[in-house]
């Protein structure tokens, strides 16, 4: 349930945002601001907490989506997680209500803009900063991993980045716990999405945990040292094609100045068959770690 929140103008009046907020069953204490992202199946809010004055984000499903199973199901799952994660890499959950007319979640307010936005503005990063997000987003996962979760749809739309570049992992309604591959009724299930999932997700396997948010990791990468996707196509049929078949290409290739450890750690994380990857979050924080401290230099000079 990817949510690219498109940061917009707050100067919108406070009484024309809560009459547009309509029946939420939001509690008295929060005051709407302004609308700040839609997706698939929820909308995003910034809100206020009328005692303390700090910002939430509110999450409720669309108006046509509020008897949609799925999509309260997705909801349902990204608190669980978030509120069983404790990672200053991880959105984290303030409360919830499903038994109103339109369910939601109230979430930390994150400022910033996503992966996603800043690649498409800037095309891709210097190398000491693309690292730097990577570790961030490395030590996310390790963190849902030590809770006992996936994060199941890595991408730029779901990474967020601070103005002091700290990186925030949001929308954890794929979240799954580590070794599932099934649905609830045991049936394989493919989660994610195509441009950035792993090839054992596309066919319904997953032999080693962690392993496809690595993947995931890796794409994610390799497009913001390139500004290019590793297996770029406009059939999502031929992307998933590729992502079971092809080798992935050389990152020196596309970004000459990445260091040579840095492009072999790109080609291990993108490997077709998991046990080739790093072998958990644990080992790939290290790994960043090591490259990150060889950067230092260049991101001060930055």
């Amino acid at each position: 349930m990817g949510i690219s929140v498109r940061r917009q103008r707050l100067d919108i009046r406070c009484d024309r945002a809560t009459h547009r907020l309509g029946d939420s069953s939001l509690p008295d204490r929060y005051e709407a601001i302004a609308p700040a992202g839609e997706g698939a199946f929820c909308e995003i809010w910034q809100i206020r907490d009328r005692q303390t004055g700090e910002l939430h984000a509110l999450k409720r499903l669309s108006e046509h989506r509020q008897q949609d199973n799925t999509a309260q199901q997705l909801l349902r799952n990204e608190v669980h997680v978030a509120q069983e994660v404790k990672s200053p890499h991880v959105v984290k959950v303030v409360g919830s209500n499903f038994e109103c007319r339109r369910p939601y979640a109230i979430l930390e307010w994150i400022e910033g803009s996503t992966l996603e936005e800043q690649l498409r503005a800037w095309g891709r990063f210097e190398t000491a900063h693309a690292v730097w997000m990577a570790r961030q987003c490395a030590q996310g996962l390790h963190d849902l991993a030590a809770a006992g979760f996936t994060h199941g749809d890595l991408k730029p739309a779901n990474i967020i980045l601070s103005p002091q570049g700290e990186v925030k992992l949001i929308d954890l309604g794929f979240a799954q716990p580590l070794g599932t591959c099934t649905d609830s009724y045991g049936h394989a299930v493919m989660l994610g999405t195509a441009e950035y999932m792993a090839p054992e997700a596309i066919v319904g396997r997953n032999e080693i945990a962690g392993a496809k948010d690595i993947y995931s990791l890796g794409v994610v990468l390799f497009r913001a040292l390139t500004g290019r996707l590793p297996f770029p196509s406009d059939s999502t049929k031929e992307v998933l094609r590729l992502q079971r078949e092809a080798r992935p290409p050389i990152l020196r290739r596309w970004c000459p100045t990445a260091p040579r450890e840095l492009a072999a750690l790109v080609g291990r994380m993108l490997a077709k068959h998991p046990i080739r990857r790093p072998a958990n979050s644990r080992e790939l924080v290290r790994d960043l770690i090591d490259i990150e401290i060889g950067c230092l230099p260049a991101r001060c000079v930055d």
